[in-house]
């Protein structure tokens, strides 16, 4: 990642919604994630990056209004 940093990340802080987000993905045979499965839920990351990926463009949209709301407050104060 030369050259670039973080900006932001996408995690979950509730461990039910992270268990039942990634059940299987190291151990695609345990209960959970057969039954996931077969209910239709389908494989790991069944919630938590469709939902960012969902959110993507307003949450890029905010980003870029921060940086011209600072942009602008900087210009201001260089005057």
């Amino acid at each position: 990642m030369k050259g670039k940093a973080l900006l932001i990340s996408v995690r979950s802080t509730n461990g039910a919604t992270e268990a039942f987000d990634m059940a299987g993905r190291k151990n695609s045979g345990n209960r959970l994630a057969r039954s996931l499965d077969i209910k239709g839920y389908g494989g790991p990351s069944r919630v938590i990056w469709p939902t960012a990926e969902r959110h993507k463009p307003q949450v890029e949209a905010s980003i870029q209004r921060s940086v011209e709301d600072m942009e602008k407050q900087i210009n201001r104060l260089l005057r």
